[in-house]
């Protein structure tokens, strides 16, 4: 019998490796750090419930689960935002006028980024997830870790799942600059 060569990894070495990578992605997905680390915190109290010697590949575990608590998070914010909205209509109303034109800048942007968030969940997950993870600031190398491709192969899914992207965005909205490049907040 041949035993593995390959150590189990400790809990310490994993969140040593992947905390700062997971908080960034975190943060790129809810656009507010305070909530990325307390994701976080979640994600690696669900990887020690796991056992980490359980997992061949930790790392990709704990970045998968911490996206789908972050996608948790934001459906329970934008329940608890509707909530608030019913119940505080008649407040809402008083106060409309105040402050008018930065509002309807950050509605703007909110829009905007709508719109570039419902483009992201019409692609492919693994266009969305190359897209999300390189304009959050990955290496190449750390998007060919994340995804399990050679880290030659990057360079060609981001362009192919960007012009996708472009695409699916020409068809959402007539929103181009001069120059027809596509203008998209992500954050």
């Amino acid at each position: 019998m041949v035993e593995s060569t390959k150590p189990i990894p400790d809990i310490r070495d994993v969140f040593d490796t992947c905390y700062d990578t997971l908080v960034r992605r975190l943060a790129f997905i809810l656009h507010d750090r305070a909530a990325a680390e307390d994701v976080a915190q979640e994600a690696f109290i669900q990887l020690m419930n796991q056992g980490v010697e359980n997992l061949t590949t930790p790392e990709r575990w704990l970045l998968r689960v911490g996206t789908n608590l972050a996608l948790n998070h934001l459906r329970g914010e934008r329940n608890r935002r509707a909530r608030e909205m019913k119940e505080g209509e008649g407040l809402f109303k008083e106060n409309r006028w105040r402050d008018a034109q930065p509002v309807e800048e950050e509605v703007g942007r909110h829009q905007e980024v709508d719109e570039c968030q419902r483009v992201l969940g019409r692609l492919a997950p693994r266009d969305r997830e190359v897209l999300m993870l390189r304009h959050s600031g990955f290496s190449y190398a750390e998007v060919a870790l994340i995804l399990g491709v050679e880290k030659s192969s990057v360079g060609t899914i981001l362009s192919r799942a960007m012009e996708r992207f472009k695409l699916e965005y020409q068809k959402e909205s007539a929103h181009q600059q001069p120059g027809g490049e596509v203008r998209c907040v992500l954050i």
